[in-house]
C-alpha cells in the first residue's frame, strides 16, 4: 500500500524570521523619547512620554534608547532579506524532496504491479506446462511396450530337427515400438518444460 503524501504547511520559521526582521526595522525607525512612570492613588502604573494623566503622579523617568544608525538599519534590512532567502531555499528544497518521494512511491507501486502480473503469468504458464506433462504421461502410459516375436526358421534339411528361436525386436523396429519411443521423447520434453515453467 502506498502512503499518500501530506501537503506541507508553510514553514513557521519563515514567518518568524521575517516578522522579527520587520519588527526590528519598525522599532529602529521609531524616534527615541524618554518615558515617565506615572502612578495613581490606587497603585496603578502608566508610562508616557509626555505629562502624566490626571490623577497620576510622575515618578521615575526611563532614559530613551539610543537611535539606530542608518547603517545599522541597512544591515538589519540586508540580514532580513538574507534570512528570507535562506528560508525560501529551504522551502524549495523541501518541495523538491516531496516530489522525489512522490516519484519514488509511484515507481515502487508500478514495480509491485508488474511483479504481481509476472507472478500471475508464471502461474498460468506453469499450469499449462503441468497439463501438457499430464497428457504426455497419459499418452506414454497408453502406448504398448515392445513385443517379442517367435520366429521359426525353415529346416535346413528334411532330416534336420525343427528349431525355434526367440528374437527380441528393438523398440524402434516396429510401429508399436516407434510409437512408444515417440511418446517417451514427448514425455521427457514435457517434463523439461514443466520444470522450467514452474521453477
Amino acid at each position: 500500500m502506498n502512503t499518500p503524501l501530506t501537503p506541507q504547511a508553510p514553514s513557521p520559521a519563515k514567518f518568524a524570521l521575517i516578522g522579527l526582521a520587520l519588527a526590528g526595522l519598525a522599532f529602529a525607525a521609531l524616534p527615541a523619547h524618554a518615558a515617565t512612570r506615572c502612578t495613581n492613588a490606587a497603585g496603578a502604573v502608566a508610562y508616557t512620554d509626555s505629562a502624566c494623566p490626571a490623577g497620576y503622579k510622575a515618578g521615575s523617568t526611563l532614559a530613551p534608547m539610543p537611535l539606530v544608525s542608518a547603517a545599522d538599519q541597512a544591515s538589519a534590512k540586508a540580514q532580513a532579506t538574507k534570512d528570507r532567502s535562506a528560508v525560501d531555499a529551504l522551502d524549495q528544497e523541501r518541495a523538491q524532496q516531496d516530489k522525489a518521494l512522490e516519484r519514488a512511491q509511484a515507481k515502487a507501486a508500478q514495480q509491485a504491479k508488474q511483479a504481481d502480473l509476472g507472478k500471475v503469468k508464471q502461474a498460468k504458464t506453469c499450469k499449462v506446462a503441468q497439463l501438457a506433462l499430464q497428457r504426455a504421461q497419459d499418452k506414454y502410459d497408453s502406448t504398448p511396450d515392445s513385443v517379442v516375436k517367435n520366429q521359426s526358421p525353415k529346416a535346413q534339411s528334411k532330416t534336420a530337427p525343427r528349431a525355434t528361436t526367440h528374437t527380441v525386436i528393438r523398440e524402434g523396429d516396429t510401429p508399436t515400438g516407434k510409437a512408444r519411443k515417440k511418446a517417451r521423447k514427448a514425455l521427457e520434453t514435457a517434463q523439461i518444460k514443466r520444470d522450467m515453467a514452474c521453477a
